[in-house]
């Protein structure tokens, strides 16, 4: 045999070798993918199945146990990994993640009472509970039950909030009102007000309000300065400030109030400040440049709002 001919010999059966393997890994991923079906898992949409996603997790060290966290907890905040929740009522809870694991106790600009409400109202009682490998927490009480955590990528720690890892729901005299999730619209909210209507000619634009028929109101704090008591000053005097990180990190605050309007609002004053209105006797005479009034007459008009004032 030549030598050319010995070269073609060799390439044909490194070729034949070749194919081989390939014919064995495509069976071994067939098999795979037979196997995958059967355990639940459907490779086109990347869900798991949680059974197999908790084996996998077993030895999953940045999981937190269930018996690391109470059954429920009488005090307002419970930190999970780079998340921190404080119930302020039993509708009303902030959520707060943090890449840095640092949290803000500080009012801030919208929330300017939030501490003073903390200390001197009563805390609540939240009930906890924890997938058995920590992939999934709930905190529940008589309004909410808020859900977070995912099974899509099982033992990645603390996944970032989305419309996948956390939702709450809303509860009124014990039946479901609504389930709101991440950045979610609100085609039932009634809006809010705007500041004022100079160089408006037709409808103008509204931000999101407070009073929804979906019965939520989600509130975002996360670039809000903070206010800050100044130890050589009055304790009435508050600076504003930037928040410690550069980087926008999570904070926001959930209202769940079904139906119950009023109430909703009345923790909303106490949260954000009581608006000064001053009383209608010192609004001045209101009186008309094309309207002769005498001196007489405003004068007995200036009486009249000082004897009912």
């Amino acid at each position: 045999m030549s030598r050319s001919a010995g070269t073609v010999l060799m390439a044909m059966v490194a070729a034949i070798a070749i194919l081989a393997g390939l014919l064995k890994q495509s069976h071994m991923v067939m098999s795979q993918f037979t196997a995958n079906r059967a355990e639940g898992i459907d490779l086109t949409s990347r869900e798991v199945n949680p059974q197999r996603a908790r084996r996998q997790c077993s030895e999953n060290v940045n999981a937190i146990k269930e018996s690391d966290l109470p059954r429920t907890f009488q005090e307002r905040k419970l930190t999970y990994g780079d998340l921190r929740f404080t119930f302020l009522t039993e509708f009303a809870v902030r959520v707060e993640q943090s890449k840095s694991h640092e949290f803000e106790d500080a009012d801030t600009l919208i929330f300017e009472s939030r501490h003073e409400f903390l200390s001197t109202s009563d805390p609540i009682d939240v009930t906890v509970s924890i997938s058995p490998n920590g992939e999934i927490l709930e905190l529940e009480t008589a309004n909410v039950r808020l859900v977070y955590g995912s099974l899509r990528e099982p033992c990645k720690g603390y996944p970032p909030l989305s419309e996948g890892t956390i939702s709450i729901d809303v509860f009124e005299d014990g039946e479901h009102f609504d389930t709101w999730k991440w950045r979610m619209d609100d085609p039932k909210n009634l809006y809010g007000t705007t500041r004022t209507l100079d160089n408006v000619n037709g409808s103008c634009p509204l931000e999101p309000g407070m009073i929804s028929r979906s019965g939520w109101a989600v509130v975002d704090d996360t670039r809000s300065p903070l206010f800050e008591e100044d130890s050589n000053e009055s304790k009435d005097i508050r600076w504003v400030s930037e928040r410690s990180t550069k980087e926008p990190d999570v904070d926001f605050t959930f209202f769940g109030y079904g139906t119950k309007y009023k109430t909703m609002m009345g923790l909303y004053v106490r949260l954000c400040g009581r608006v000064p209105i001053p009383p209608r006797f010192s609004l001045g005479v209101w009186w008309s440049r094309w309207w002769p009034c005498s001196a007489n007459e405003l004068k007995a008009l200036a009486q009249e709002f000082e004897k009912h004032k």
